[in-house]
């Protein structure tokens, strides 16, 4: 059976290399990255707070001794189902990304702080274009007088962040949004998208002191102008490099030249990353097959076999596509390493198959 294998020792230290660099108030961290019970018991245990985007993600951290306080909702269409069920909490906020879904709290959760997510795609391409735009802002506050009273802050998301012109540019336009406020104390979530460490191939195009040095320049500015506490809220950066999944082939066929294997994870979308490292496993040892960092610096052998990976529940698309420096056969039992983000999340149980088996060092689920 397939296992999905949780490394809390790498949790704590990414948390602490984020946290060591990055000056906020508050450190959240996002759900949908990954809602394994031990991945969310070791990050209270150790301090962190939660971003939740359903009641199911809401009872689970509530579950685990999490106090609503210690909650903020940042999905950007809320069913109102959900407000209704913990609209009364006292969640520390919940954001808006649009005047309809303003109204929507005001109405059902009006006793919680509101925060605006500002609109940067036109900054951000890869960013999902939810947000309100300055010019659509300027608008809402000439028809309302109290709205500008009513926003408790301000945040935003943009992908892959770790890129200093892109978080620069941001940074301008919360500064301008900012300027409405006058002198209230509000709050700034810097989104997601941070990492402790980047990847081998992200490393090779990006400086992530000098990223860090930047944001945090920028983050002195503001608050020697503004009344401001920053937080933000960490998914895959915490989560990924830490956990790993074990399975096993189940079929070896070809399609289009290329090695096609089927692995038993029971997901049927794409997963959003993939491994950095993956390894045959024989009677405990490994026979490394795969090193994402080998393979940047063209370190490996000449006869690699490129190898689609897809899942057994035969929907969607493929998961990956990786340079193998050794064929697959059926009944390999292979570990991939750093799949610790959208993996679990996206389990399903399409044709009542069970979900990936979640393991860590000294539990079992």
């Amino acid at each position: 059976m397939s296992e999905f294998i949780v490394d809390i020792k790498k949790i704590d230290q990414n948390v602490n290399l984020i946290k060591d660099r990055l000056a906020i108030d508050k450190f959240y961290y996002s759900l949908k990255a990954n809602s394994s019970l031990f991945v969310l018991e070791e990050l209270q245990k150790i301090g962190c707070f939660f971003e939740i985007a359903s009641i199911n993600e809401y009872n689970k951290v509530i579950e685990i001794g999490t106090k609503s306080k210690d909650i903020i909702c940042g999905i950007p269409v809320k069913p109102i189902e959900l407000l209704k069920k913990i609209g009364n909490e006292e969640l520390e906020y919940f954001v808006f990304d649009d005047i309809c879904e303003y109204d929507k709290l005001v109405r059902y959760a009006n006793r919680n702080k509101k925060v605006m997510r500002i609109y940067v795609s036109d900054i951000d391409h890869e960013s999902a274009p939810w947000g309100i735009k300055s010019e659509d802002f300027e608008a809402i506050i000439a028809k309302n007088n109290e709205f500008i009273q009513s926003v408790s802050g301000l945040t935003f998301h943009i992908a892959r962040n770790y890129q200093v012109q892109k978080i620069g540019r941001v940074f301008d336009r919360i500064e301008k949004f900012l300027k409405y406020f006058g002198d209230r104390k509000l709050i700034v979530n810097l989104g997601g998208g941070f990492r402790g460490e980047l990847p081998p191939h992200l490393a090779l195009k990006y400086d992530l002191n000098q990223y860090y040095e930047c944001v945090n320049e920028r983050i002195l500015k503001v608050r020697d102008k503004f009344s401001v506490d920053f937080f933000c809220e960490p998914g895959r950066g915490i989560v990924q490099s830490a956990c790993h999944i074990i399975t096993d082939i189940e079929l070896v066929t070809e399609k289009e030249g290329k090695a096609v294997v089927f692995i038993n994870l029971n997901i049927g979308i794409p997963v959003g990353s993939h491994p950095y490292k993956i390894t045959i496993m024989y009677d405990g040892e490994e026979e490394e097959i795969y090193n994402i960092e080998r393979h940047m610096s063209r370190e490996y052998c000449e006869n690699i076999i490129q190898t689609t990976f897809v899942d057994t529940i035969c929907e969607y698309e493929s998961f990956f596509t990786l340079p193998l420096e050794k064929k697959l056969y059926i009944g390999d039992r292979i570990k991939m390493y750093g799949m610790g983000a959208y993996t679990t999340v996206r389990s399903s149980v399409f044709h009542m198959r069970d979900l990936l088996r979640v393991k860590s060092e000294n539990k079992d689920g």
